[in-house]
């Protein structure tokens, strides 16, 4: 399934973590929404592993959120087993 991601940093810090709250939701049809907490590497390493992404676009995405603490994506292709594994629930 296609989606737009938002994160938002829940605070500043120094570190390599921070601690994130993403929004999901499907780029098309219905209009439902998620939200899920989790830190700056798990979510990276997710949209490594999980998505088609290119490595440039993943840091530019981390630069954003650490920078301007939200970034956004659109159209990201998250298979459903993934869905499930953050929350979303797909029928």
């Amino acid at each position: 399934m296609r989606v737009s991601l938002a994160a938002l940093a829940t605070h500043q810090s120094r570190s390599f973590d921070i601690p994130v709250s993403v929004q999901v939701r499907p780029s098309r049809g219905m209009t439902s929404e998620h939200h899920y907490t989790t830190n700056s590497s798990n979510l990276r390493n997710m949209l490594k592993r999980q998505t088609d992404l290119s490595g440039v676009a993943i840091d530019r995405f981390m630069s954003d959120l650490r920078s301007a603490s939200t970034a956004r994506l659109s159209g990201v292709e998250l298979n459903d087993k993934t869905l499930k594994e953050i929350g979303f629930f797909v029928d």
